[in-house]
């Protein structure tokens, strides 16, 4: 604890320290209300009383942690999980499979088999998420501090190790303090080659766009930096982000992207347009468990035949 306080919250980063600490709070406060609130009806009035409509989803990650630990004391653990997020929001779809798999984690480290009990009662166009949430607890408390720690990782499959990838993509935008060019070091560091560098480079987009969503010029700059092969998979990201900010808080959207800037408001609707096709494409006939990563590849392939995007 002291060396991740130490590295979270010292130094003059007076904007990160604000933000991550709201983030915390209202992360940690959805998985405590969803584990001892039994009543659907209470715990959603106190979610939506008690986290600004900002921090809302991250409420909600959390409280994938709470549903995740509650049916943990069914016979049917998958299955009792999707019974309890359906009945509180499907907005949040996404956020729930990140936080259960923070607590697959803290439950089961790396034993794959533990994970595939709940996989296969799981929604399949969702179920490879949960490993997002593995990848993004092992990069914001572990790799600060020790650069070799992504090697446990390998005890997954490819496609759960790619979700990893871009969770730990997602935590190394939050272990830079939101500074892009000491994330930037970071990935380089990692290496040119890394085999999951695009999956990281889809966690660093998805993380700028969700949690800079009030400076969305931010993300657009920063695509502009990138050389040309690390556009896609950042942009993807960026993509996955607003779609998620869009599903959970349909006002909350409109009135950030009217904001914008005519320019970078059309390139944020065109990253949307791309997300919805691509998943209107695989509705009609994939109903396969690596659903969410062919979703992911599809949406790069198309970003890169598209030479406006940048």
């Amino acid at each position: 604890m002291v060396k991740f306080l130490t590295h979270y919250f010292s130094g003059n980063h007076s904007f990160f320290k604000k933000r991550f600490l709201s983030i915390l709070f209202h992360f940690f406060s959805g998985a405590f209300l969803a584990f001892l609130i039994p009543s659907v009806r209470l715990l959603r009035f106190l979610i939506e009383h008690l986290s600004p409509t900002f921090y809302r989803g991250f409420t909600d990650e959390g409280a994938g942690i709470g549903f995740g630990l509650r049916a943990h004391f069914f016979k049917k653990r998958g299955r009792s999980f999707e019974t309890s997020i359906q009945s509180l929001t499907s907005r949040s779809i996404y956020q729930y499979y990140v936080g259960l798999g923070w607590w697959l984690h803290y439950r089961y480290r790396y034993n794959p088999k533990k994970y595939d009990d709940w996989i296969r009662q799981l929604h399949f166009k969702y179920a490879l998420i949960l490993f997002d949430g593995v990848g993004f607890k092992v990069g914001l408390f572990t790799f600060y501090h020790n650069k070799k720690s992504l090697a446990v990782l390998e005890h997954f499959t490819v496609p759960q190790q790619r979700v990893c990838y871009q969770g730990f993509g997602r935590s190394l935008w939050f272990q830079s303090k939101f500074h892009w060019s000491t994330a930037l070091t970071e990935l380089d560091r990692l290496g040119k080659d890394h085999p999951f560098r695009n999956d990281i480079l889809s966690g660093l987009g998805l993380a700028v766009a969700y949690s800079k969503f009030d400076d969305l010029s931010l993300g657009s700059t920063i695509l502009t930096s990138l050389s040309s092969e690390d556009t896609s998979s950042f942009a993807q990201g960026l993509a996955f982000g607003l779609e998620a900010r869009k599903k959970q808080n349909p006002k909350l959207w409109e009135s950030t992207i009217e904001a914008l800037p005519l320019p970078i408001k059309e390139q944020m609707n065109g990253f949307i347009q791309i997300c919805y096709q691509v998943e209107e494409e695989l509705d009609e006939y994939c109903t396969d468990r690596d659903y969410y990563l062919l979703w992911i590849d599809k949406i790069r392939n198309t970003l890169e035949g598209d030479n406006g995007y940048r």
